[in-house]
């Protein structure tokens, strides 16, 4: 798997728990798409589940610092934006450290046959 399709798959692990958040994985997925899908994904939790939306970027782990910041100084589009750029750093950083791992995991095994 790619990092584009890691990613993707932490992004539905972490937003899809709604049939309207539910990322359609593809094949040929680009960050962009993964962007606007957490544009969406991020607008519809502000508008009917704010409190799970806080729960994730709690679990992600994302800087309560910066997301406050921009929940302060944001709307609309550019508030979506914001968030979506935060939560896509963090979720490829963990998609990297994830094919990384598993990548380290292949090597090992083959050295040790």
């Amino acid at each position: 798997m790619d990092l584009i399709g890691e990613t993707a798959f932490l992004l539905n692990k972490d937003f899809g728990q709604e049939e309207e958040t539910v990322l359609k994985i593809r094949n040929d997925l680009t960050k962009n798409d993964l962007k606007s899908y957490l544009q969406f994904a991020i607008a519809w939790y502000i508008e009917y589940d704010f409190h799970a939306l806080v729960n994730i970027f709690y679990r992600l782990d994302i800087n309560e610092l910066k997301f406050n910041t921009l929940m302060q100084e944001k709307i609309g589009d550019e508030l979506t934006s914001g968030l979506a750029d935060l939560v896509l750093e963090r979720e490829m950083q963990k998609a990297k450290t994830r094919l990384a791992y598993r990548e380290y995991l292949k090597n090992k095994q083959n050295n040790e046959n």
